[in-house]
């Protein structure tokens, strides 16, 4: 009884504690605090945590915000030395905390302050790091600073940098000072100072990540500041021995014919010196191709020398030297060509419209809305004063009463309503102009954007901010562009369109909501779950459809609810129905990620299948935490958690997981490998990629062997899986190793590595030889068909 009273006791002391803990962190955010208020505040948040015991501090953590997390742990280790000061301040004020901070750049300084005078550590180097700090944050802000203080700014950023310059004595400091004084005397538009301190970063050993591409950014800021940002391979062009190298800037030189560029070139040769140079006559094929395709990108989009060469514009936009932005500013400038030069107005329209899905900028959608506004005025305006229609944007009004405000007018319709983030009401607007519209070419027009929206889908977007495709309307309005646009018949050939309206068909989505496609010649079956993209459709249908090497079952989630409660019993009845009574479980491999992820090992661990899943939602909390638009979907269902399955779920279950290095990933990641550490048996394939993308990961790793490489890890899984005749892996994990080598695979960004347990014994093959103290044996890399 005595035990069970104290067990109340601390879960009490424990709501309180995170009560206060909530109440504290948000009373950060607010910027009224004084700077000694928000110290003693953080001083007391500290104190408060640190007190707390282990179990405790996961059941509050487990409520806060995953970045309040961060910030509490790294308070934790503040003040111990300067390593851990930096540490703290760089999170808590160029990532924010989620705003605990509130980018309060006067407690930037306070808690800096005793160590820039040397109060705290009595060492020059020490305060050197310290105004690298300051002015590392000074810099961060100074980018988005309003006219009003930029000046401030600029000077204040420059007077801490400097000192960290002239104090540092070493490699590093200097080099990360020098750094970032290019960087501000750049955006400050003084190239001549910033190509100074570009030269003496460059002239420091111990050199910063992508320190050369720089050069880059220097020479083209003052033609395009974004074009630096539209180009993929800019490390391997850029090096210390062609930067510094006269010689390669010559030859940059003869390949560009912008007046502006060739003058910073001859600057930077002037800055350049003589010694260790080594005259080369050729460069590559890889930078040849570069400076060829940058020459056409400066003439064609940023400074268009030849407005009605579309064809150029065409073979650039392929390029692969060019990333989405580039392709955006691209496809653009030919929507513009359309417009003003060929007066074709509807392919103008929907190039506008990808140009923006593929890099969203808000004076495209002016280009768009100018458009309607300006070709179109009239007919629109009779439109909308001969109708008693209400709409939802409110700015339909405004538009019809400021005849003599054009401008004015507009920019309120593209900001409120038609041809803006709020799609339910341009849809509704475009609609019906088009429906009560005599006027041929405005309704290609209409369409062109409609067909687009409806295709994209961001003409349904849900309450939850999900995208909700319905290409049944595009189909129909693509096909009625088809001979007046040639751009529609891409579009109807794009396997979303074609894929689905194949298979709506003979097989509607409805109360079922799966397809099966067979392979008779297969024993194999492979079940793809839709992820949240996806909705209430397939997803992948592109990898598998017609070329499909096995059988393939997919199965929606029209609900939208993670499949829970009827949507699971829907799963369970298609899988007694459909998949057990064909298939057998050694022959089934469920499939995908996300949502889709989760309803995979939620499936492969309530049946025992095999399942092949990349950053899969386990714990919907943590998702919640990250993702808050999605609490009003999951509020109404008693959630289901997947690292709240049994031990024995996971023993019998063969798994890999790939997983991105986004903080919801990893956190989820950590809970999985916590279950397979406490397995006494199983086989587990874990791969680790360091890339911040959630939903597309294993498209990216895979790209365009999907479906092959499915099919390998699915054979690996039963090579090595304990259920039948197996091989077994000959590396043995030494038992006293054995909290080291879950460590190791928790901490590794990198990893591709297999693990089988037999009687709580470990074999792995694929660990890095840091790691193991014998030659691996096997490579999983060698394993998986890319």
């Amino acid at each position: 009884m005595l035990n069970i009273l104290n067990k109340k006791k601390q879960i009490v002391l424990v709501d309180e504690d995170i009560a206060w803990l909530q109440s504290s962190l948000a009373t950060l955010i607010s910027p009224t605090l004084f700077v000694d208020e928000k110290h003693k505040l953080i001083e007391e948040i500290k104190e408060r945590y640190s007190n707390l015991d282990k179990e405790s501090r996961y059941t509050i953590e487990s409520w806060l915000n995953g970045r309040y997390k961060t910030f509490l742990e790294k308070l934790l280790r503040y003040d111990k030395n300067i390593h851990n000061v930096v540490d703290f301040i760089n999170y808590a004020f160029r990532w924010g905390v989620a705003g605990a901070i509130a980018q309060d750049v006067d407690y930037a300084y306070y808690l800096l302050e005793p160590i820039i005078k040397r109060e705290k550590f009595k060492d020059e180097q020490i305060s050197s790091y310290a105004f690298l700090t300051y002015g590392s944050v000074l810099f961060h802000y100074f980018k988005d600073a309003s006219l009003s203080n930029r000046e401030y700014l600029f000077f204040e950023t420059k007077k801490s940098l400097l000192s960290s310059y002239s104090l540092a004595k070493n490699e590093y400091l200097k080099n990360r000072s020098a750094y970032f004084l290019t960087q501000l005397h750049s955006i400050w538009g003084d190239f001549s100072t910033a190509i100074i301190w570009y030269f003496k970063s460059l002239d420091c050993s111990d050199l910063v990540h992508d320190q050369f591409s720089m050069s880059f950014s220097l020479l083209f800021r003052d033609i395009d500041s974004d074009m630096v940002l539209s180009f993929n391979n800019l490390k391997g062009i850029f090096t210390k021995e062609r930067v510094k190298n006269r010689y390669f800037w010559h030859f940059v030189k003869g390949k560009l014919s912008n007046s502006l560029a060739i003058n910073h070139i001859d600057r930077f040769v002037s800055m350049l010196s003589i010694e260790d140079e080594k005259k080369i006559d050729s460069w590559g094929e890889d930078v040849e191709n570069f400076f060829t395709t940058l020459n056409e990108y400066i003439n064609l989009v940023v400074e268009p020398l030849n407005s009605h060469d579309s064809s150029k514009l065409q073979s650039l936009y392929f390029s692969s030297v060019l990333n989405s932005r580039g392709k955006a500013k691209v496809l653009f400038r030919m929507a513009q060509i359309q417009r003003f030069y060929t007066h074709d107005l509807s392919r103008a329209m929907l190039m506008a419209s990808e140009s923006n899905g593929l890099f969203f900028d808000s004076d495209r959608l002016g280009f768009m809305s100018s458009i309607l506004l300006e070709d179109f005025e009239f007919e629109i305006r009779e439109i909308l004063n001969s109708s008693n229609k209400r709409f939802k944007n409110s700015s339909i009004d405004f538009y019809l009463n400021e005849r003599d405000r054009k401008v004015v007018a507009w920019k309120r319709l593209v900001k409120e309503g038609a041809l803006s983030g709020r799609f339910d009401e341009e849809i509704e607007f475009l609609e019906y102009i088009k429906e009560n519209t005599q006027n041929s070419l405005l309704q290609q027009v209409l369409m062109s954007r409609l067909a687009y929206l409806y295709f994209k889908g961001t003409a349904g977007i849900s309450e939850d901010g999900y995208m909700q495709p319905d290409y049944k309307k595009a189909y129909r309005y693509f096909g009625r562009l088809k001979e007046s646009n040639p751009l529609a018949d891409k579009y109807l050939q794009h396997p979303k369109l074609s894929i689905y309206l194949d298979i709506e068909k003979p097989s509607p989505i409805g109360e079922s909501g799966y397809l099966l496609f067979e392979k008779r010649m297969s024993s194999k079956l492979l079940i793809v779950f839709s992820c949240a993209y996806s909705y209430m459709h397939y997803t992948q249908l592109r990898e598998f459809y017609q070329k499909n090497r096995l059988n393939v079952l997919f199965i929606s989630n029209p609900s939208f609810n993670w499949y829970h409660q009827d949507e699971w019993d829907r799963v369970e009845s298609i899988m007694k129905e459909v998949v057990f009574k064909r298939f057998k479980k050694e022959n089934i491999t469920t499939y995908f990620g996300s949502m889709g992820g989760y309803m995979a090992l939620r499936v492969a661990l309530t049946y025992g299948l095999k399942a092949v899943v990349f950053n899969p939602q386990i714990d919907l909390n943590i998702w919640i935490k990250h993702r808050p638009v999605i609490a009003t979907r999951l509020k109404p269902y008693e959630l289901v958690h997947i690292q709240e399955f049994p031990i024995s779920s996971f023993e019998r279950t063969p798994i890999y997981i790939m997983s991105s290095s986004s903080v919801e990933d990893v956190e989820v990641f950590k809970l999985l490998v916590e279950k397979f550490s406490m397995c006494k048996k199983g086989l587990f394939i874990i791969e680790k990629i360091p890339d911040n993308l959630h939903a597309g990961i294993f498209a990216k790793v895979y790209a365009g062997n999907q479906q092959s490489s499915i099919i390998n890890i699915s054979n690996l899984l039963d090579r090595y899986s304990l259920d039948k005749k197996h091989e077994k892996i000959p590396y043995k994990i030494p038992k006293e190793m054995t909290q080291k080598f879950w460590q190791y695979i928790n901490s590794s960004m990198r990893l591709r590595v297999i693990i089988q347990i037999d009687g709580g014994d470990i074999y792995s093959a694929g660990v890095k030889d840091s790691f193991v103290t014998k030659p691996t044996l096997y490579s999983l890399e060698d394993e998986i068909d890319r």
